[in-house]
């Protein structure tokens, strides 16, 4: 290898453009330069020269000259002829092939060989010196072949773009021994010695993307260098960067729509977009492009915003995908936006609903999951139902509703939705409703505790649907023979689509067929198109191509609900219930006729109600009836079922049923009366009588037709009277009818009414009824009669059939056969039909009852002993015995009968509608109170017995009295709610309810009802009551007995109301004792540290200790106790900070616990249980910490005892059915001794143990009077007395003393082993020790520390126990070691804030009790840095907030502070009363104080430093904050790998920087964990050339151009710090350059000329200057060979167009031998805004004159347009032959002209314009004007007929047009003739001409002629031809005349003159021409013909005689 690089230089790339397929072409500069140079150098030789001058050599690469020499291919190599004498001309031929191809005529050629090979060079030169001929011989060496392939795309995207290559390159003239490759965006990549093929590939990283070039460098072993450039080789699309910011405003989520609001920031441009896609995540889609919705690109306004209004329900993603130059990229927000959409539905089950199928079950559909319904509200649209017509805790509620449409309502919340739906509940009727408001059964007769009257009952039944009044219908409705239906199915919520086929029937539209699509289909049926638009949410229907919309919504059966939607065809408006008349006058018709309008008269009944009473009346026959009131008249005088539509019953008295109903048996059957003997756990039964005898008295039946009398012992019974309630003394008189006959039903058309008669006193006459309570019955019908009681006596007539049924007898009434089959009877016959045996007769058929009287006995019953246990003393041992006994109560018997028999009366209205197609029943109740009253029963049912706080309604204590008597409903009571604050003997004691409602706590019913029941519910009061205690009510719970105990009393009363409102006449009252026991629940406390000001305002230091006090501390109960210490998230604190004990009682006790208070605690294993109270700590930063567990009690005996509130309802049937005990009486503590197995106790509850409920009750001296406390330890003490023995007694004497007894039977002694007070001394008492309280927490509640404070202000401190204290410091975990994070260590900041210390107690029965204070502690500070890492030498900001106490606060009751800056409060800061001061640098010990102003600081020198800030308030708080600020400096820098010494100009740079990390002074773990916090992130280097700039770390990069570059590198930190450096780089080598020579042309690199002109350059070239050549391409083809530096040098442009120029300049590198070639402007295409200069030459401005004719006529006017107009041109000027010119301003380019001479004129246009240079143009048109003139002559001597001579000038002669008036006959001739016949007038002659030119411009001229047309002949016979000029000739004088001859003859008949021409005389010669005639007479013979007419006028030739006579 040589020691210096020879090298093929291949860089000039400029013209290579990159293809699909792309071919590199390699253009060799140097030869472009040996081209075309021609350097002319004249030799003046002043020397004579010889052969021996002539020395052509060549530059060798060494730098010497030779005749042979070796180089590489491209070497461009400097020749010299070096001949002086032989330069005259010169000529260098290089030795290509063909010869003389490649030549030069300078003196100094270069040139460069593309080809290997060896070359003869051969030089002649002429001159002085003669001849030369030399040759040189040029071996060139083949340079490295550089083949590179891409293996993939040359386009590629920015995201993971990876070109690949693969390089085949070769060696010819050895091996390669470099490769190297230099991307453009600095990546290089060397290869030494490689070995071929090389496949490698690159990533570009630059998120610019663009065009990225290649250039590859090959050396080979013999030092020749291939460098060849891949010009826009590689192309990466810009980074997309897709990016959105979310800008969604609050709230988000939104309630039903939520916009969501986008802002695009992606870093691609709308107008390179492909297309792009928004994705909003609710299923829409945008799609977009540059062009297409731009918007939701660019926003509307241009800023980016795209706003999407979500409607659907969930948490959307965002995303936006984009594609540009076929690149995607996606950016996604996740959960962008969330919307709840709440579209509930209400379903309602069943709807439309039958009254009785209350109650209706709602639920709600469609409720979405998530976020779950918060809160919500039903309102049932039944305001009377009171606080039922709401619901707020079940979305599944439901409610009972009588007869109508209901509108439900149902409010629910979720998140921001507040939506309320609705729905309709349908209740079709009847409606059985016996009472409503001012329409009730009277009350004196509802509420009688002694039975004295009938009642009479009311009716208000309604029937919803199911009437005449159309007004209260639903709607009116429409059959359809075809129904399109969308419909809702509120079992599930979704839709379906139907299409059914109808036919109405007469009950209804019937539905035929149906089919069933899914919803969202297309149907088509009947011709008709139907489908779903939601848009407008209807049908959409299409028939005979006519679209219309429907929206019929609908409810279509009882499970469908919600909004439906139909189309019907062929609609028919009905009624809700469409009615069917009946065919013909009479019959049943069918349907609803109610609903018909009643104006219709339609005389027909339909049985439309089925109606029956049930009285509710155990003891009257049940009677059984026909539902038709005129054919159901019952014997007797009361049936327990009725039809009547108000009917009357008559209930017999309680102590009448007690005594006499069933044979006495109510009275004589014993009470059993179950006791329990505890000793040996059993029950016993005992029989209870009323008395001993027991007799039941006699009755007596008198049954007397209504119409007759009858006297009986003697007294009369008249006609016509009736005794109350059938008794007449002790007798009973029954009075049916004298006759009874089957019913007769008839239409009287008359009465215009219907009849029904049945006896003829008994007709009843029935008018249509608008409520149908008449039930009315077309026809007649058989008649149905009961017997009831007792017996009746008949008389059958002849001929009458009656058929009876035995029923059976009433539960509770008097005799009867039972049921059974009854019998047919005929007439004639005399019959008896016992009780409760029915007849029936037929319509008309009639019978007679016969007076009659029924006596029976008394009847006398004995009582029977009971056998009952005892226990008893014998022997000193306690023994049981059994006796028996005769047990009579009388009173104890009734009330217990009474109890369980004497109830409430519940009568029952039963209808049904046999119409409607739900054939809906119903049924109505109304209970009478007739019982005496009984306050036995008060049950408390729900609420817990807590203090009563505003708002905690589950406080509130609701009682029921339904166990009480009447109970079903209350007339009247009275509730004592606390017989030990309000005695009982005082009537202000008791609360009455007595008006319907109950008293409700204040605010127990949270938000009021917005209703008032519109009526007064006197006499009907509810059986349920509320009531709350107070603080206030419950008092000191401590002075009750037992602990908290209420005692409630009760008195219920009944009977008719007291007419001055008073109690009624029966009252009945009851105590509760201990029903409940409401324990005190007190949190109230006090702030004792810090003390209060004088505001009353407690505020302290941040981090101090604050003391508290419960107010009482005495508590028992409490199931846990909540401290929490007010942080509110305000200032520095946890969230949550908590202390919590929790208690825990009766737990079974295991022993002993090491660390635990009872550690040494003596415990044996015995059955104890203990209470324990487990402490903890509640912290969000710390968790859940327990602290320990306190042991409080440890009980050592205690009691088992059920609870009997509430118990389940298995349990209470058991004792009640097994018992008969009323479960609730049986004191708690003895409920044990009942259970058993079987063989023990009263009851086997095997298998019930789960219903019962237990509980430990421990034994307390302020609950049990027998339990005492000495020390820490309780005793229970039991007295004994010889006389009986009695459990828990009091244990007491008076002195105190506790007595233990050593019984001695035989002694009956006593010894005194303790004092125990309040007991007698002759009793023993036996003790035993309950329990022991190890901790005061087992009953107080005070607090673990103690407080010295002046109390008393004496100045003496005070011990204060029992405190509670907190001090407001948190922990904080922190890591301090730095290198092991894993360890972690908790260190203690002061908080500070507004606190709400808190206290929270809550008990064991569910009661909660809350107490919060106010506590400020501390300020609040809140100091940061705007940004802790900094650069060194920027300035850092601390940014603070700071809120301090105020003086003279308006506000004390809220939290005492301000938020403001403190330096606004002028007082503050001129005071300085709150400051703070602030060390920058915790090393220096420097403070400094500020106050106004901003805290800031520039750090010199990087580093870590801490920042101390003391701040401090106006009460002296001080508070110190520590802040770290991160200083760091960066030291950017680079160096290059070499000098640049040749063109070779592939730099490489080395990056240098460095940076002062902050942490370095850190020690370096030994683990390896890197403590450092700075780096250098990112580069970005500036080469200086305007090409693309690198971000990689160490780029390399190819220069084309020479000179200086300021190459400058930027450098990132990892915290922010950006620094830059630069640095100048020099390019040795040529600098060639060029400028205009007129200055305007190089501000903007352009010259601009017209075509023809010249551009004149200097050449301004620079740089290494030595031996320069330079070759200047001018773009039009033409190269030239400026001179030196600095002289000029022109071209002339004759082509316009615009041309690129540039200028190649080679020269030696100094230093060097070698050349070096530089062209400028550079042509590198990785230049960012590559330098063009150009030469535009403009053609001449093209005009082109445009004229409207160019062949016109004279005076014709032409419109002349320049047209093709440059837009330079402003103005223009026309110039017209001969001497004419006229002067337009453009736009004005159009003139018009004419001529008003024939000829041809030149028109010429000449535009102008101002801008240089002045390319103006000219256009030039001929025009030709035509002159024609029309004219001619007229010939009419021949007339009629003229002829006419056209004498026109410059007429085409082919084109002449004749008109001839009057027929305007046309003629083409050019000399035409016209006959005018006999025509005889003036007549117009017109001729038109034209011109002989193109332009044929006419002309015409017109001339009269008029025609005189005469018929005339004429014959003379004398003329004298003698030549004197008269009458010398013989003349026929003739006009018109056509035809003619005449010949004359002499009287020798010889012809002398003959003649055809009329107008031809004779002269008296023969023939005219011979001899003259003598005188004499001659003849002649004519024959004429007239124009027009026949010959001779048709009468043949004329003829006559002449006399020719001369001498006259």
């Amino acid at each position: 290898m040589n020691n210096r690089i020879k090298f093929t230089d291949f860089s000039d790339s400029h013209y290579n453009i990159y293809k699909n397929k792309l071919r590199m072409k390699k253009s060799f500069i140097q030869d472009i330069l040996s081209k075309y140079v021609v350097t002319l150098v004249l030799v003046f030789a002043g020397f004579s020269a010889s052969a021996q001058n002539c020395f052509p050599q060549m530059t060798l690469t060494d730098g010497t000259t030779g005749t042979i020499g070796t180089f590489c291919e491209g070497q461009l190599i400097s020749f010299d002829a070096n001949s002086p004498g032989f330069t005259t001309t010169i000529l260098w031929d290089f030795g290509l092939t063909p010869a003389g191809s490649a030549t030069s005529n300078v003196s100094k050629p270069t040139y460069s060989y593309v080809t290997s090979g060896t070359y003869t060079v051969t030089f002649t030169g002429t001159g002085p010196a003669g001849t030369c001929t030399k040759t040189l011989t040029v071996n060139i060496s083949p340079s490295p072949d550089i083949h590179l392939f891409r293996e993939n795309d040359s386009t590629q995207c920015f995201e993971n773009n990876s070109f690949c290559f693969k390089d085949t390159s070769k060696a010819p003239g050895g091996l390669i021994v470099r490769q190297t490759y230099v991307f453009s965006n600095g990546l290089r990549i060397d290869s030494l010695n490689p070995v071929f093929p090389i496949e490698f590939c690159v990533s570009i990283t630059d998120p610019t993307g663009g065009f990225f070039d290649l250039v590859i460098e090959s050396e080979d072993s013999s030092g020749c260098v291939s460098k060849l450039t891949y010009t826009d080789y590689l192309f990466v699309h810009p980074k997309l960067g897709i990016e959105f910011l979310n800008l969604t405003p609050p709230p988000n989520p939104g309630c039903d729509s939520t916009l969501g609001v986008y802002q695009n920031i992606s870093l691609v441009s709308l107008a390179q977009i492909d297309s792009f896609t928004w994705l909003f995540g609710d299923g829409l889609r945008i799609d977009g492009n540059s062009t297409v919705n731009t918007q939701w690109w660019t926003g509307v306004a241009n800023d980016g915003i795209i706003e999407h209004m979500y409607r659907s329900h969930g948490t959307f993603d965002g995303s936006l995908v984009a594609t540009a130059y076929g690149c995607t990229d996606t950016f996604t927000f996740k959960a962008a936006v969330a919307n709840i959409v709440m579209n509930p539905n209400i379903l309602s089950t069943p709807n439309p609903a039958c009254t009785p199928d209350n109650p209706i079950d709602f639920s709600v559909a469609n409720l979405p999951a998530t976020p779950g319904v918060d809160a919500f509200l039903w309102n049932f649209g039944d305001p009377p139902a009171g606080p039922a017509n709401v619901n707020d805790k079940s979305l599944t509620p439901n409610k009972a509703y009588g007869p109508g449409p209901w509108m439900i309502s149902l409010r629910l919340i979720a998140g921001p939705c507040d939506v309320t739906i609705y729905d309709t509940v349908q209740i079709i009727g009847p409606g059985s409703t016996i009472e409503v408001p001012f329409n009730r059964v009277a009350q004196d007769e509802a509420y009688q505790c002694e039975i004295r009257d009938s009642v009479q009952f009311v009716n208000n039944s309604s029937f919803y649907q199911n009437d005449w009044n159309r007004l209260d219908e639903d709607s009116a409705i429409y059959y359809y023979d075809y129904t399109f239906d969308r419909e809702f199915d509120n079992s599930n919520g979704t839709y379906k689509f139907y299409f059914r086929t109808w036919q109405e029937k007469p009950r209804g539209n019937s539905k035929i067929n149906e089919e069933i699509f899914a919803d969202g289909v297309t149907l088509t049926r009947q011709g008709y198109t139907v489908s779903w638009d939601a848009t407008k949410d209807s049908l959409k229907v299409i028939f005979g191509g006519v679209t219309t919309y429907h929206k019929i919504s609908y409810l279509t059966s009882p499970t469908a609900s919600g909004t439906s939607y139909r189309f019907g065809v062929n609609p028919r408006k009905r009624f809700v219930f469409n009615y069917i008349p009946p065919v013909g006058s009479g019959g049943v018709g069918t349907g609803d006729q109610t609903a018909v309008d009643p104006t219709i008269n339609i005389r027909d009944y339909r049985p439309n109600i089925f109606r029956i009473w049930d009285m509710g009346d155990q003891f009257a026959p049940q009677c059984t009836t026909d539902s038709r009131p005129w054919v159901s008249k019952n014997v007797g005088i009361n049936c327990n079922f009725r039809v009547d539509s108000i009917p009357i019953h008559w209930y017999t008295p309680w102590d009448e049923v007690y005594r006499t109903m069933q044979d006495g048996r109510n009275y004589t059957t014993p009470m059993v009366e179950t006791r329990l003997f505890k000793p040996d756990t059993f029950c016993y039964p005992v029989n209870v009588y009323p008395a001993n005898p027991m007799i039941v008295p006699a009755d007596t039946i008198l049954t007397v037709p209504i119409d007759s009398a009858y006297t009986y012992m003697g007294v009369t019974i008249p006609a016509f009277v009736n005794y109350p309630y059938g008794k007449l003394g002790n007798w009973i008189v029954k009075r049916p009818p004298s006759k009874f006959c089957g019913t007769d039903f008839y239409w009287d058309a008359a009465l215009d009414t219907f009849v029904a008669a049945n006896i003829v006193t008994d007709t009843t006459y029935h008018n249509e009824d608008w409520l149908g309570r008449n039930n009315p019955l077309a026809g007649n019908g058989s008649t149905k009669w009961t017997v009831t009681y007792h017996e009746m006596e008949f008389d059958i007539p002849a001929g009458v059939t009656m058929t009876t049924v035995m029923l059976p007898p009433p539960p509770g009434g008097a005799g009867g056969g039972g049921g059974g089959p009854g019998r047919t009877i005929t007439g004639p016959a005399t019959v008896t039909l016992d009780p409760n045996e029915q007849f029936k007769l037929s319509p008309n058929d009639c019978i007679t009852v016969n007076i009659s009287v029924e006596e029976t006995t008394p009847d006398t019953t004995y009582a029977t002993p009971s056998n009952y246990p005892v226990q008893v003393v014998k022997f000193g041992l306690l023994v049981t015995e059994t006796r028996s006994q005769v047990f009579v109560d009388s009173a104890a018997h009734r009330s217990k009968w009474f109890l369980d028999n004497a109830g409430c009366f519940n009568v029952t209205l039963y209808q049904e509608d046999t119409i409607h197609p739900l054939n809906c029943k119903a049924t109505g109740t109304k209970s009478l109170a007739l019982t005496p009253p009984s306050a036995d029963g008060l049950e408390w049912t729900s609420g817990f017995p807590c203090p009563y706080t505003n708002g905690f309604f589950q406080y509130v204590l609701e009682f029921d009295i339904a166990d009480t008597k009447p109970g079903c409903t209350q007339q009247w009571f009275e509730v004592n709610y606390d017989t030990l604050a309000f005695p009982p003997a005082l009537s202000s004691s008791w609360n009455v309810y007595n008006g319907g409602g109950v008293k409700a706590p204040d605010g127990a019913l949270g938000t009021p009802i917005p209703f008032g029941l519109p009526y007064d519910l006197v006499g009907n009061t509810g059986t349920t009551f509320v009531k709350e205690y107070s603080k206030f009510d419950i008092g000191d719970p401590y002075q009750r007995t037992p602990f908290g105990s209420f005692t409630l009393g009760l008195i219920v009363g009944n009977g008719p109301p007291n007419p001055l409102g008073g109690p009624p006449e029966c009252m009945d009252t009851s105590y509760y004792p201990d029903l409940f026991r409401i324990l005190p629940l007190a949190p109230e406390f006090e702030i004792l540290l810090p003390v209060a000001d004088g505001l009353g305002r407690h505020f302290m230091c941040a981090g101090g200790t604050a003391y508290f006090k419960m107010d009482q501390e005495l508590q028992d109960s409490i199931k846990t106790l909540r401290w929490a210490w007010g942080y509110q998230g305000i200032g520095r604190g946890p969230n949550l900070a908590v202390y919590v004990e929790e208690f825990e009682y009766y737990q079974p006790y295991t022993g002993p616990v090491a660390g635990r208070n009872d550690e040494n605690y003596t415990y044996n294993g015995e059955d104890w249980l203990y209470n324990y109270v487990v402490r903890r700590e509640l912290s969000d930063i710390t968790g859940n910490q327990i602290l320990d567990t306190i042991v409080t009690l440890i009980i050592k005996d205690w009691q088992i005892i059920a609870n009997t509130r509430n118990a389940n309802t298995l349990v209470v049937d058991a004792f009640d059915q097994l018992l008969g005990l009323r479960y609730a009486d049986i004191p708690p503590e003895d409920v044990p001794y009942y259970l058993g197995d079987g063989t023990v106790g009263c009851l086997d509850t095997t298998g019930l143990s789960q219903f019962f409920t237990f509980g430990v009750r421990p034994w307390h001296q302020k609950i049990d009077s027998s339990v005492w406390q000495t020390g820490n330890k309780r005793y229970r003490g039991t007295l004994y007395n010889p006389q009986f023995i009695k459990d828990t007694t009091y244990a007491r004497d008076g002195s105190g003393a506790v007595i233990k007894s050593q019984v001695n039977p035989a002694q009956d002694s006593i010894s005194r082993v303790d004092s125990m007070p309040n007991t007698n001394r002759a009793d023993v008492v036996d003790f035993i020790e309950v329990a022991e309280v190890l901790h005061f927490r087992d009953s107080s509640l005070q607090g673990y520390d103690t407080l010295l404070q002046d109390t008393s202000g004496n100045g003496q401190l005070d011990t204060i126990t029992g405190v509670w204290k907190y001090t407001y410091r948190y922990p904080e975990i922190i890591t301090p070691n730095e290198c092991d994070p894993t360890i972690k260590d908790t260190i203690y900041r002061a908080g500070n804030g507004p606190m709400v210390p808190s206290l929270f107690l809550n008990s064991t029965v569910g009661c909660e009790a809350r107490s919060a204070r106010l506590l400020n502690v501390g300020f609040l500070n809140d100091y940061s840095l705007k940004n802790e890492n900094i650069c060194q030498g920027l300035r850092l900001d601390v940014d603070y907030y700071q809120r301090y106490y105020q003086y003279g606060e308006e506000d004390p009751f809220t939290y005492p502070i301000k938020v403001f800056p403190f330096w606004q409060d002028f007082d503050r800061y001129t005071n300085n009363k709150e400051t703070y001061t602030l060390d920058w640098d915790s090393t220096d010990g420097v403070w400094d104080d500020y106050r106004s102003i901003e805290p800031n600081n520039i750090y010199t020198d990087p580093g870590t430093y801490t920042i101390t800030i003391v701040s401090k308030d106006s009460v002296d708080c001080r508070d110190t904050t520590f802040l770290t600020a991160y200083v760091s400096k960066l030291h950017p820098g680079f160096r290059l790998d070499d000098t640049i010494v040749n063109c070779a100009s592939i730099v490489n740079f080395f990056d240098t920087s460095f940076v002062d990390d902050p942490c370095a002074d850190k020690d370096t773990c030994s683990n390896g964990v890197d403590l450092s916090c700075e780096s250098i992130i990112r580069w970005e280097w500036d080469f200086g050339d305007s090409t693309r700039k690198s971000i990689l770390q160490n780029p390399s990069h190819n220069y084309t151009s020479g000179g200086s570059f300021d190459v400058t590198l930027k450098v990132w930190s990892e915290l922010g710090c950006i620094e830059e450096i630069t640095q100048t780089l020099f390019i040795p080598g040529p600098q060639p350059q060029f400028e205009f020579d007129l200055n305007v042309w190089n501000l903007n690199d352009s010259a601009i000329i017209c075509a023809g002109d010249s551009v004149l350059l200097i050449n301004t070239g620079k740089g290494d200057v030595n031996t320069p050549t330079f070759q200047m391409d001018w773009g039009d083809g033409t190269f030239t060979a400026p001179s030196a530096i600095g002289d000029k040098y022109s071209h002339t442009y004759y082509t316009p167009g615009t041309y690129e120029l540039y200028l190649t300049q080679e020269d030696l590198i100094p230093g060097t031998s070698q050349r070096c070639s530089r062209i400028f402007p550079d042509t590198n295409p990785d230049i960012a805004n590559q330098r063009k200069i150009i030469v535009i030459v403009n053609p001449l401005p093209p005009v082109e004159i445009l004229a409207s004719d160019t062949f016109v006529c004279v005076d014709e006017v032409i419109t002349f347009t320049a047209d093709t107009l440059d837009p330079r041109y402003t103005r223009m000027k026309w110039y017209l032959e001969p001497n004419d010119s006229i002067s337009r301003t453009l736009p004005d380019n159009s003139i018009t002209y004419s001529w008003s001479k024939g000829g041809v004129y030149e028109v010429v246009v000449a535009p102008e314009y101002d801008i240089i240079p002045r390319c103006w143009d000219r256009d030039t048109i001929l025009i030709t004007v035509d002159d024609v003139k029309a004219n001619f002559t007229i010939d009419s001597s021949a007339k009629p007929i003229f002829c006419f001579t056209n004498t026109s000038t410059g007429a085409n002669p082919d084109k002449y047009r004749w008109t001839f008036e009057p027929t305007l006959e046309e003629k083409l001739e050019v000399n035409p003739c016209f006959n005018w016949n006999d025509e005889v007038g003036t007549f117009e002659v017109c001729l038109y001409v034209v011109s002989t030119s193109e332009a044929e411009c006419p002309d015409d001229t017109c001339q009269l002629i008029t025609n005189t047309f005469s018929r005339k002949i004429t014959f003379y016979n004398v003329f004298t031809p003698n030549g004197d000029g008269q009458n010398d000739e013989f003349i026929i004088d003739g006009t018109s005349i056509e035809e003619f001859e005449m010949k004359i003859f002499n009287r020798w008949g010889e012809r002398v003159f003959e003649t055809t021409d009329v107008n031809t005389t004779w002269n008296g010669k023969v023939n005219n021409t011979g001899i003259s005639c003598p005188e004499g007479t001659y003849f002649y013979i004519v024959n004429y013909k007239f124009l027009f007419s026949e010959e001779n006028e048709g009468l043949g030739p004329v003829e006559g005689q002449i006399e020719l006579i001369r001498n006259q």
